[in-house]
C-alpha cells in the first residue's frame, strides 16, 4: 500500500510541475515583444553617444585639423620636387627631413580626425597648387631660394602660428595634445630653414614670435 501511495504522489507532482504547451507560447511572445523594444533604444543610445563624441569637436578645432591637413600636404609635395629638383646638398637635406617629419604627423593627424568623425581635405587648395606648379617650373639656385623662402620660411611660420594657437586655445583635449606636440617640431623646422635661407643666398623672411 505505501508503495502504492508513493507512486501515486510522484505521479501527481509530475503532472503539477509539467509546462503547459500555452504558457510557453505566451512566455515566448513576451520575450519577443521585449527584444522588439529594446533593440531600437539600444540602436537610439548607441548613436546618441557617438553624436555626444562627435560634438565635443567643434568648428574651431575642426577648423584647424583641416588647415594643419593643408600645410603637412603642401610640405610633402614641395619636400617631394625638391628632394629631386635641388641643387643644394642643405636644401636636400632640408626637404628628406620635411617628408619624414610631416609624413609623421599627416599619420597622427588623419587617426585624430577618423576618431573625432572630421573629414580632411585630400588636395591642395587652388592658391597652393600654384604655387606649387610655379615652384616645379624652376631649375637649380633659382628652385633652392624658392623653395627655401615659400615652403621652408613662409609655409612654417605660418604653420607655427597654426599650432601655437591650437595648444593653447583648443577646446578638445585630443586635438589641444596633438597640436602642443607637433609645434616644437614645426619650430625646430623653421630654425632651420632661416638658416638654409641664408644659406642659399636670400635673406630669410620675418619668422613668428616664439
Amino acid at each position: 500500500m505505501p508503495r502504492a501511495i508513493h507512486r501515486a504522489c510522484r505521479a501527481g507532482l509530475g503532472t503539477e510541475v509539467a509546462p503547459r504547451p500555452m504558457s510557453l507560447i505566451r512566455l515566448m511572445e513576451a520575450i519577443l515583444k521585449t527584444m522588439q523594444w529594446i533593440r531600437p533604444a539600444l540602436l537610439v543610445a548607441a548613436a546618441a553617444a557617438m553624436n555626444l563624441a562627435f560634438a565635443d569637436v567643434g568648428k574651431t578645432d575642426t577648423n584647424f585639423m583641416k588647415k594643419a591637413a593643408e600645410s603637412g600636404m603642401l610640405e610633402i609635395e614641395a619636400s617631394t620636387l625638391a628632394e629631386s629638383k635641388a641643387s643644394s646638398d642643405t636644401v636636400k637635406s632640408f626637404a628628406s627631413q620635411m617628408l619624414k617629419d610631416h609624413k609623421a604627423a599627416d599619420s597622427e593627424l588623419k587617426a585624430l580626425a577618423s576618431s573625432k568623425g572630421v573629414e580632411l581635405p585630400t588636395e591642395l587648395p587652388s592658391a597652393d597648387k600654384k604655387r606649387l606648379e610655379a615652384l616645379g617650373a624652376l631649375e637649380g639656385a633659382t628652385f633652392d631660394r624658392e623653395y627655401a623662402k615659400e615652403v621652408g620660411v613662409k609655409a612654417h611660420n605660418k604653420a607655427v602660428s597654426l599650432f601655437r594657437e591650437a595648444s593653447t586655445k583648443s577646446r578638445d583635449p585630443d586635438v589641444k595634445a596633438f597640436a602642443g606636440k607637433t609645434l616644437p617640431t614645426l619650430q625646430h623646422h623653421l630654425e632651420m630653414a632661416n638658416k638654409m635661407a641664408n644659406e642659399v643666398g636670400k635673406s630669410p623672411a620675418k619668422s613668428a614670435k616664439r
